[in-house]
């Protein structure tokens, strides 16, 4: 059975191990009009920061910007604007052994356990590709044992070391993509969606192991969801987003107990009606789809959906502002 997270890390008072300021990330969108060039916002100035030691999760529904946050602290996706702080340096400013050094530090698991994999590759040149890359194992008669026992350490047999993807489950697949990432030894973790393309039945093992590989190694993780489920069983604080906003951010105990803003009921209203969490005293009656990230709502991204709206909403953006203590919430109303 899943296990809930510890929120020790989070109580601590580590130092800032990321800093995002006013992050902007805006992509050219192919549209039929030859007058004005128009943008995807899929983020548009969002500023947090992530303690060391702590599982950080962004939750939302797809379009939120929560893969495209996660592909900028990889270095995978420019910014547009806006800065990534890593121990207090923009990691947009990194080259050569620094830009190097990042990369081993900072690892990336993907949502589609058999995509992110090479095919052509067993699982032994997988894992040993990064370990070459960046010198992590210095005699080469002992890369393959050292695969192995990272293999063991995720909970695949020495029989694994030799396949392909085509021959694992889509579990051992997801095993095998944890393993390369933690070939490297980093220190940070990006989780993108890791159990959403998985069964039911096999994505409490791969959260828990993700648990069990934090405590073994300290490691810090990013970890994206859509599923609150998720986010209450790893996370030990949340940001919720919308249409590449942040709408409230909160410590997870604190989140589960109450939500402030109206798009975070919306979200355990959801899960709710999948067995999840206690049913909400009152239904939200939010309607309508979430609007498109190329022409997004002017005010509140989510006004819109809103119940609770006024003419403020529809003509200002709120700031995400401090209720009380770890409680940021974007809202004029909030409930």
């Amino acid at each position: 059975m899943m296990e809930k997270a510890s929120n020790a890390s989070f109580l601590s008072k580590n130092p800032h191990l990321f800093e995002i300021k006013n992050l902007k990330v805006y992509f050219p969108a192919q549209t039929s009009s030859l007058i004005r060039r128009k943008y995807v916002y899929a983020v548009d100035d969002v500023s947090f920061f992530i303690d060391s030691g702590e599982v950080l999760g962004l939750v939302g529904e797809s379009g939120s910007g929560k893969t495209t946050i996660g592909r900028v602290i990889a270095r995978l996706t420019p910014p547009t604007e806006g800065k990534v702080l890593f121990q207090g340096r923009d990691i947009m400013s990194l080259r050569g052994k620094d830009l190097k050094n990042y990369r081993r530090m900072v690892q990336m698991i993907f949502q589609d356990p058999y995509g992110s994999l090479n095919p052509r590759l067993t699982v032994f040149s997988t894992i040993a590709f990064p370990l070459r890359v960046q010198g992590i194992v210095k005699d080469k008669n002992k890369i393959r044992e050292y695969c192995i026992d990272l293999l063991r350490s995720v909970g695949l047999s020495e029989d694994a070391i030799d396949k392909y993807p085509h021959e694992l489950s889509g579990g051992e697949r997801q095993r095998v993509a944890i393993a390369r990432a933690l070939a490297v030894k980093p220190q940070f973790l990006i989780a993108d969606e890791p159990v959403s393309m998985l069964d039911l039945s096999i994505r409490s093992g791969i959260l828990n192991l993700l648990m069990e590989l934090k405590n073994q190694y300290g490691l810090t993780y990013l970890l994206t969801t859509h599923d609150l489920r998720v986010a209450y069983y790893t996370c030990d604080r949340i940001i919720v987003m919308y249409l590449g906003k942040i709408m409230e951010i909160a410590p997870i105990e604190d989140f589960m107990s109450h939500q402030f803003h109206p798009y975070s009921q919306l979200l355990l209203s959801a899960s709710a009606s999948f067995g999840f969490g206690d049913r909400p005293k009152r239904r939200l009656g939010a309607t309508g789809e979430i609007a498109s990230a190329i022409d997004p709502p002017k005010g509140c991204r989510f006004h819109p959906r809103c119940p609770f709206r006024t003419e403020e909403c529809s003509k200002k953006t709120p700031p995400l502002a401090e209720l009380r203590n770890r409680r940021f919430v974007a809202c004029f109303n909030p409930q």
